[in-house]
């Protein structure tokens, strides 16, 4: 993706087949784990990209960086096109962009 200017610096992942239910039942903290892994000095954001993994509750700056899962980048494309505000259950900073 170097042509659209996103460089992938380091990428993890569980390490193992999950199946159609797998990701599903991986927990926060495994999520989390996975954020840490990712992580590189380098980074300027780290992508959670899988619709079935429990990856809110770790999608907050806590890195210093933007944590943004697949599932929020979706919602929040969606609801820039459609031209609506911020709903206050909406996860993340990244919906604060919204009018």
């Amino acid at each position: 993706m170097t042509d659209v200017g996103i460089n992938v610096i380091q990428r993890a992942d569980i390490g193992r087949e999950l199946g159609n239910y797998g990701k599903s039942k991986l927990t926060p903290d495994a999520a989390y784990a996975l954020v840490l892994q990712a992580d590189h000095p380098q980074a300027q954001a780290i992508v959670l990209s899988c619709t079935d993994m429990r990856s809110v509750e770790v999608i907050e700056d806590t890195l210093g960086k933007p944590v943004v899962a697949s599932n929020q980048a979706m919602i929040y494309c969606l609801l820039r096109i459609l031209g609506l505000a911020r709903h206050d259950a909406a996860p993340g900073r990244l919906f604060d962009t919204l009018a």
